[in-house]
């Protein structure tokens, strides 16, 4: 990784929630660590439990988070909550007309359609 450095502003290293070992990214400087979770087979409550748990960990070490592959409303907002800095997955890319790179978004914008509906 750290050959990498050079030539990038920033390094995002994927890992599994259930990752301890984040102690040996410790040299990176600028990193974000995250997960990719659209095939992850647990129940929201488990996903978002570990969401918190991970991003703790994450902090210790002064690292960034991002999640990949949200899928609900609830995991999103639970990821936001927990301090993840990017999350993205399809309900997120739902409330944007080009989400073809990182953008800031609210908890409510993912509500807005709902609410709407409800009118």
């Amino acid at each position: 990784m750290t050959r990498l450095r050079p030539f990038s502003r920033a390094v995002l290293v994927r890992r599994r929630f259930e990752s301890d070992n984040l102690a040996t990214l410790g040299d990176l400087g600028d990193c974000a660590v995250g997960a990719e979770i659209s095939n992850f087979n647990a129940a929201e409550s488990k996903i978002m439990a570990l969401m918190v748990e991970f991003n703790g960990k994450a902090r210790k070490f002064g690292f960034a988070t991002y999640v990949h592959g949200l899928g609900t409303i609830s995991p999103i907002s639970a990821a936001a909550g927990a301090g993840f800095k990017f999350v993205d997955g399809d309900t997120i890319m739902s409330i944007f007309d080009m989400p073809q790179s990182v953008a800031p978004f609210d908890v409510e914008q993912l509500y807005a359609p709902l609410l709407a509906a409800e009118g």
